[in-house]
């Protein structure tokens, strides 16, 4: 399945995505590693962080996108399809370039930045035109990079002229703009640079790299792309830290629940999850099937976890010490972080405007404000999600008093700060 991974070394907890999405986006996201921290901005000394390249298509910003892996993967791969295997010093000159060196490190996370295995997945896919060519041993990576080398290269032409009309477009810059809306200033990378890389349909950001798997690029909107490469930044760079709330007790525990709803809620709003498609162009892309009313399902049940079950906690301080931290596993339980936490964020959005989302996007007092503010302005009875003649967020249920008091005073005391947004 496409996968949305940001990797940087402050995880907290793996957040489960929409039925077909396998994160990272979010959305078709993948696995993606929630509550990834922000307050540092992403800096942690990685030789990737050293490692810079200029883009071969510049743009009237300090946005850039770079296609020297593209290329440099479709030099060898016609060779490969021509019958000829490249001498290893090729191979390892295409592996020698900064970016292909960053995109080798972020899939071994971090371990190791030599080829390891590219002259057997290269071979794997072309297999047909090389012969056997040498024996190597049956690997699920050689299979899956193999099969994922094949597609691109099968998909150039079509990829090819997509890479042109997006620097023709200007997108970089556009991918600037937005990014600079959900993001601050310092957070984003200077400059912001695409990397296009043949590899396994994923977008990958890796110490504010983005790596695009240019087979998923193909499948892609535009649109869609930016918004997915935007909310990978921001998970990377501008969620806020803290603790995976499995790992600790009682009243923290709750408030980094909270906390992580609202850095995976806003992700998702930016990525516009529900929307996420992929054309037909793409045989595994194409299957992925978002039902929004799923969705919101999950976000009335996040609502019925704080309100049936935050009160005995909230009137027991022995028993919220004991159970605290299982509001959080019931959110990894049924996949609630970033589908729960969407479902909030979107609430806000449609009811009081983008503006207060972006506002409240490092202030889990606020955004538990401002969700309340606006799921109060849902008419009773609530509709079910889907229900004709009503928005998906009218579905959505506000705190009730008592927790939202008890939630109040657990943010004030774990976040010190505004909260008023």
């Amino acid at each position: 399945m496409p996968m949305i991974v940001h990797d940087t070394p402050r995880h907290n907890v793996r957040p489960r995505f929409p039925a077909g999405l396998k994160t990272a986006l979010a959305l078709f996201l993948a696995l993606a590693l929630a509550g990834c921290g922000g307050d540092s901005g992403g800096d942690s000394g990685s030789e990737a962080d050293k490692r810079t390249e200029s883009a071969p298509a510049p743009s009237n910003c300090d946005a850039a996108m770079n296609t020297r892996a593209w290329d440099g993967f479709l030099t060898l791969a016609e060779r490969l399809d021509g019958g000829e295997i490249p001498p290893a010093g090729d191979i390892q000159a295409w592996a020698d370039l900064p970016v292909m060196q960053t995109w080798l490190e972020s899939i071994s996370h971090g371990n190791q930045t030599s080829t390891p295995h590219l002259d057997q997945w290269l071979e794997g896919a072309f297999w047909d035109k090389v012969g056997q060519g040498r024996k190597f041993k049956p690997t699920s990576d050689r299979r899956v990079f193999g099969d994922s080398f094949r597609l691109n290269y099968d998909l150039r032409q079509g990829i090819q002229e997509r890479l042109n009309a997006y620097a023709a477009e200007d997108q970089p810059c556009r991918l600037l703009d937005l990014a600079g809306r959900w993001i601050n200033q310092d957070r984003i990378p200077s400059p912001l640079v695409v990397y296009f890389v043949a590899s396994k349909p994923e977008l990958r950001s890796y110490h504010g790299h983005l790596l695009v798997d240019t087979s998923l690029f193909l499948a892609s909107s535009t649109d869609q792309l930016n918004r997915q490469m935007v909310a990978n930044l921001y998970r990377e760079r501008q969620a806020m830290d803290g603790p995976n709330p499995l790992e600790i007790k009682g009243r923290p525990a709750v408030a980094h629940t909270i906390r992580l709803l609202m850095n995976e809620g806003i992700a998702a709003y930016i990525e516009d999850m529900p929307s996420t498609h992929f054309s037909e162009v793409h045989p595994r892309l194409a299957d992925l099937n978002i039902v929004p009313e799923t969705i919101f399902d999950i976000g009335i049940r996040v609502m019925g976890v704080f309100n049936n079950g935050l009160p005995r906690m909230l009137s027991d301080e022995d028993y919220m010490a004991e159970q605290g931290h299982e509001v959080g596993r019931a959110m990894v339980a049924m996949g609630a972080f970033t589908r729960g936490g969407y479902c909030l964020a979107a609430t806000i959005a449609a009811r009081l405007g983008d503006e207060r989302l972006v506002a409240v996007r490092h202030d889990p007092l606020g955004f538990l404000n401002a969700y309340q503010e606006a799921a109060l302005q849902n008419s009773l009875p609530l509709p079910r999600p889907g229900a004709a003649g009503h928005e998906l967020y009218e579905s959505m249920p506000a705190f009730s008093d008592e927790v939202l008091v008890g939630l109040r005073e657990i943010l004030q005391e774990t976040f010190p700060g505004p909260g008023q947004s």
